[in-house]
């Protein structure tokens, strides 16, 4: 009877190397795919316009905000649901209820039209008057329509809101006509590169109308099959690729991949899956909430790992300071970097992103420091400080910005 010799140190040593240099890529590869997380980047003017809010505001404040928005959105839907609806048998006349329910969604898709203008095209005046008319001409566009194609046509009309879409692509026309003027309007249609992107925007958003349903329709035949749990594993994957063609599609607006995934993306993948879950076997759910709670609590290590890093590293390029510890913080620990101008002049490259594509109120001090970061641009890499970080820390992109990890 023979025994097997044990391996060599060296032998060994090389292949728990190999074994970790592999786990290591297999890891930032996740990570680097992971927008919400890792993939987003801020510029210099949000990432100090989020540390004067994290100082300045007061928690009762913070909790106000968080609690209150997504109540606003219920509200809606609660006054929405509140309406009573009639028989469809009974014809378009009828359904009454029907369309109070459509005028309430056309305006609240007024005032998230109103929002993306001023976020995607760059139109930040619009007066509250213009604002107001333009959630009540959507409003009454889609009741209108709605009636029209009900007349002509057939009574539900399937897939609604989509089937109308183009009922709110003109009214958007006639909003920002009326709201920025012939000649602005006009520069607005020569801009072949931005329309194109929006363009590109707008249709994955369709797509998510269109391609969920048909996934519903897939789930719901190989519900308590063998085929179940693969079904179910198509839903990641999905989301995967749609974050990746979506950050690709507005990395002109990098500041807002992360939030904009989150809530297109990852809003319409929790939806589908709550649905899912009610009729989902036993071992099924199971394996997903595992999977669900170990990627959670690996992304959470990870996350705190690397502010830990990051704020170490930020310490010794900007040497002792009043406040050098930085209490974990971040926030303080970049903005204590970007106030060291001798010192990031000397690292900044063109491709930092200083100012921000969304409007934020910062300090008089804050924009200072930005108009000075503005003129100081001359070779030199502020990614330095990030150099001996794994490349999850960055994702390719157009532009180079400051690095901040954001946890959901």
């Amino acid at each position: 009877m023979s025994s097997t010799s044990p391996l060599p140190a060296s032998r060994r040593e090389r292949l728990r190397g190999f074994c970790k240099a592999r786990f290591s890529k297999l890891v930032d590869a996740w990570f680097a795919v992971q927008l919400a997380h890792y993939g987003g980047k801020y510029s210099i003017e949000r990432m100090l316009a989020l540390e004067e809010y994290s100082r300045d505001t007061s928690l009762t404040r913070v909790l106000l905000v968080t609690v209150g928005s997504p109540l606003l959105v219920f509200a809606v839907v609660l006054l929405q649901e509140s309406i009573p609806l009639q028989d469809p048998a009974a014809g378009w006349k009828a359904n009454y209820g029907f369309w109070f329910r459509v005028g309430i969604v056309g305006i609240a898709v007024g005032i998230a039209t109103t929002v993306h203008l001023r976020l995607w095209i760059g139109i930040h005046k619009i007066s509250t008057l213009c604002t107001i008319f333009y959630c009540i001409a959507t409003g009454i566009g889609y009741i209108s329509s709605g009636i029209a194609a009900a007349t002509v046509w057939v009574f539900p009309i399937p897939f609604y809101m989509f089937t109308l879409g183009g009922v709110t692509s003109l009214i958007i026309l006639a909003y920002i006509r009326i709201v920025m003027g012939s000649r602005a309007f006009w520069e607005i249609f020569h801009q072949h590169e931005l329309l194109r992107r929006m363009k590109q925007i707008s249709i994955l958003q369709a797509f998510l109308y269109v391609v969920y349903p048909f996934y519903q329709v897939l789930f719901t035949k190989t519900n308590h099959t063998n085929y179940e749990l693969p079904v179910i594993m198509l839903l990641p994957a999905f989301r995967l690729v749609i974050k990746k063609v979506f950050a690709m599609a507005a990395s002109h607006k990098e500041d807002m991949i992360p939030v904009h995934a989150v809530f297109t993306v990852d809003f319409f993948d929790a939806l589908y899956l709550a649905t899912f879950m009610q009729s989902l076997s036993m071992s099924t759910l199971v394996a997903i909430v595992i999977v669900d709670i170990m990627q959670n609590a690996v992304e959470l290590q990870e996350l705190h790992q690397r502010t830990l890093r990051i704020i170490a590293r930020t310490q010794r390029v900007v040497g002792p300071t009043t406040n050098t510890a930085y209490n974990g913080n971040l926030l303080e620990a970049v903005r204590s970097l970007c106030s060291s101008s001798g010192i990031l002049q000397s690292q900044i490259r063109a491709g930092i992103s200083v100012r921000s594509c969304i409007e934020h109120q910062v300090s008089p001090e804050s924009n200072s420091l930005l108009t000075i970061l503005e003129n100081a641009r001359q070779t030199g890499s502020i990614a330095k400080l990030f150099d001996h970080l794994p490349s999850i820390n960055r994702v390719p992109s157009q532009s180079a910005s400051i690095h901040e990890r954001r946890s959901n």
